[in-house]
C-alpha cells in the first residue's frame, strides 16, 4: 500500500488540489481520501478503483489525465491493472 498526497493526485489525475480537497470532504463524491493526522491521503489502489469505476460510469477525464497516470504508473511500476485507450 502507498499513500498518496492530495498533490501527488493532483498531478497524476489534472484536477486541482482544491478540487480534490472538495471531493473528500463531500461524502456523495466517493473520493477515496481519508485524513491521516491533519493531512489527507489516498491509498494508491484506493485510487485506481476509483478511477476504474469512473471510467465504468462515462466519467470523461483530460487526455492528458489519463496519459500521465499512465508515465506514472510505468515509472512507479503501480496502477498497472488499469487500462486505458489513449489513442482516442
Amino acid at each position: 500500500m502507498q499513500l498518496l498526497t492530495l498533490r501527488q493526485v493532483s498531478k497524476l489525475i489534472s484536477t486541482p488540489e482544491s478540487t480534490l480537497r472538495s471531493w473528500a470532504k463531500d461524502s456523495k463524491n466517493h473520493f477515496p481520501a481519508f485524513k491521516l493526522q491533519n493531512a489527507w491521503r489516498v491509498d494508491e489502489n484506493d485510487l485506481d478503483d476509483w478511477l476504474t469505476r469512473q471510467k465504468e460510469r462515462g466519467v470523461v477525464a483530460p487526455l492528458s489525465a489519463l496519459k500521465s497516470q499512465h508515465s506514472l504508473a510505468i515509472e512507479k511500476g503501480g496502477l498497472t491493472d488499469v487500462k486505458y485507450n489513449l489513442s482516442q
